[in-house]
């Protein structure tokens, strides 16, 4: 979209044409719902993030206000970025109201495996210290070093909105890139807010390990993959229209996400914990039946190690990163699958509700929901699951005629974080 007031860096809309999720499939999926890579993806909200009908009327929201506050609907195609990496990098993002989609390009997709193992790190120069440990294994190192090289080539070709080079090869690093001090705590330091940088060769691959071998791609070791960084593109949420309206027109490219007017802070807020310190912190006790005894990275919980196979033709092994990508939100994963014609679970009264029969106008994607429901029950469970550990209660003082309970936060962030207006949690004290 060619609105000033939306510029940021990365890859721009229209840029990229990301593979669907049906191209993984053949090798990531059925052969094993604790392991394979779909399964638990797609039972996931990340896969859903496209279909979720409380993300589609909070944007109808947004562009209202957006329609108030500019005159145009503009502002939500910031929504969009995360919401619909493939259909926004695709360049169906305008009109903002997601009438531009299509099912064929695989856009209801949500956050697909390529829109995650095709982004590469923005700030190779920092080598994402002091969060990474630097490797000393020498075929790690000349791994991180091809991977790196690479990343700096495809910087090197990005131009910001006033035709100036977005990175210096030299340093390694965007050209507008500072410290985080009071002189210069405006410029670029991170890529929030959706500033996806994507590699262009869909065959390249990325990921967090190196022992991989591959038939029908490139795989490249990805230290970005293995760090809070990269979920940070979507999960530190800034709105860079009214930093634009307040500084003027281009600011956003020169300056970090985090000078923008905040939206969601997920990422800072575990940048502010103790998880975060260099070699992280001790895992609350909730978490030791996952095996899980240290924290310092958004994947330690989310992506929990199991043991089994990475794709249908490789290796067993004991550690394999498990694609739950679970948060808090179960009550949808249990509404979706009722979509689900197939399911024990199935409901007409929801079905009608959502694909515009009962509503017409309001609906959703349903068809992408046909065979699912066993991924998003299983991904129900997870989510209630992770809700279970992520706090505990105790009872500070009991009275015969009062009790007063604290609640204790086992996560990295605020309990609940992410969506400000969703921020909700509820007691049940029996």
């Amino acid at each position: 979209m060619n609105d000033q007031n939306l510029f940021m860096p990365g890859s721009q809309s229209g840029s990229a044409i990301l593979p669907p999720v049906s191209n993984c499939t053949n090798c990531h999926a059925g052969y094993d719902p604790v392991s394979e890579p779909h399964h638990a993806w797609q039972g996931s909200m990340m896969a859903q993030a496209t279909r979720d009908p409380l993300w589609l009327a909070t944007m109808t929201v947004a562009i209202q206000d957006s329609i108030w506050a500019l005159g145009n609907p503009n502002a939500a195609d910031l929504c969009l970025r995360c919401h619909t990496p493939t259909g926004w990098l695709g360049g169906r993002s305008d009109p903002t109201n997601a009438t531009a989609l299509t099912l064929n390009t695989g856009d209801f997709d949500g956050v697909s495996c390529a829109s995650c193992h095709l982004m590469i790190d923005a700030f190779p120069g920092d080598n994402l210290q002091p969060e990474l440990p630097a490797e000393t294994d020498p075929t790690l190192i000349s791994a991180a070093a091809a991977t790196r090289a690479a990343d700096v080539a495809i910087l090197s070709d990005l131009k910001l909105f006033d035709g100036g080079p977005f990175f210096d090869a030299v340093t390694e690093l965007p050209v507008n890139h500072g410290t985080a001090t009071p002189a210069d705590i405006m410029n670029y330091i991170e890529a929030g807010s959706g500033q996806m940088f994507v590699e262009p060769n869909d065959k390249n691959r990325r990921g967090p390990r190196n022992d991989v071998s591959t038939k029908s791609h490139t795989f490249l070791y990805s230290r970005f993959h293995k760090s809070r960084a990269m979920c940070r593109t979507c999960h530190d949420v800034s709105n860079p229209v009214l930093a634009n309206l307040t500084y003027g027109m281009g600011t956003p490219e020169a300056r970090s996400a985090a000078s923008y007017f905040h939206v969601e802070r997920t990422s800072s807020e575990f940048e502010l914990s103790a998880y975060a310190a260099p070699g992280g912190a001790p895992a609350a006790e909730s978490f030791a039946s996952l095996g899980i005894t240290t924290v310092s990275d958004c994947q330690d919980c989310h992506m929990p190690r199991v043991a089994g196979k990475f794709a249908k033709q490789g290796s067993a092994r004991t550690n394999v990163a498990r694609h739950s990508l679970n948060g808090g939100n179960s009550w949808l994963s249990r509404v979706l699958a009722t979509v689900d014609g197939g399911a024990t679970v199935h409901d007409p009264v929801n079905v009608a509700l959502l694909d515009g029969t009962t509503y017409p106008g309001a609906f959703i994607e349903t068809s992408g929901l046909q065979g699912a429901a066993s991924s998003l029950l299983d991904g129900e469970a997870r989510a209630i699951d992770l809700l279970q550990r992520a706090a505990t209660l105790e009872l500070a003082t009991d009275t015969p005629s009062s009790a007063a309970l604290r609640i204790v936060n086992h996560t990295g962030h605020k309990l609940i974080s992410g969506f400000p207006e969703g921020r909700r949690m509820w007691l049940n004290v029996r």
